[in-house]
């Protein structure tokens, strides 16, 4: 897992309202970090269309919450969906902790955890599949999945409860442009 130590110096940045998702406001949370100069580090050279969206929930309980970003755009994406990005807090800024993909929105986190971090609930579809579900992403201890369409990814089979961080949308441009402003 590589580490990046670029994310503490975006830690005094904040997000703008806009895309901070609905249900974080009052959850013991602080706004995430812009991450713009980050995303475009790994999805930039794709393409000038590119957007993501943000959002933020605490995975392991320790009081600090994880970094959601799904990237989306006509380049970035297939037709099973686009890519997930969960970041984790450390001393020095942030990890990545998985890079999911493809999945669509709703990015949701189930109150269920698996070895001590709470299960990831991705829509799946397009791509081939018969008709879209939610895939659960359970942590084995070291990461989650990074295929919600494979094994050891599973349909979900319970989503009562889940914490919504990241929306569905109608179309990418609705997130914050990659693209520098």
């Amino acid at each position: 897992m590589p580490h990046l130590t670029r994310w503490a110096l975006l830690l005094a940045v904040v997000v703008p309202a806009a895309c901070a998702p609905a249900n974080q406001a009052g959850d013991g949370t602080s706004p995430p970090p812009d991450l713009r100069a980050d995303i475009q580090a790994l999805y930039g050279s794709v393409g000038q269309d590119a957007h993501y969206f943000q959002g933020a929930a605490d995975l392991n309980g320790d009081g600090a919450a994880e970094i959601f970003v799904h990237v989306a755009g006509p380049t970035l994406c297939g037709t099973g969906g686009c890519d997930t990005l969960v970041f984790t807090p450390t001393e020095s800024g942030y990890d990545l902790l998985a890079q999911i993909g493809p999945a669509r929105p709703p990015i949701q986190v189930s109150p269920r955890a698996t070895n001590g971090w709470r299960n990831l609930l991705v829509r799946v579809g397009g791509g081939g599949l018969e008709a879209a579900y939610d895939a659960e992403l359970l942590f084995d201890g070291t990461r989650y999945p990074l295929n919600p369409t494979e094994p050891p990814a599973a349909p979900a089979t319970d989503t009562e409860g889940a914490e919504t961080v990241i929306a569905p949308f109608v179309e990418f441009a609705e997130g914050t442009p990659l693209a520098a402003p």
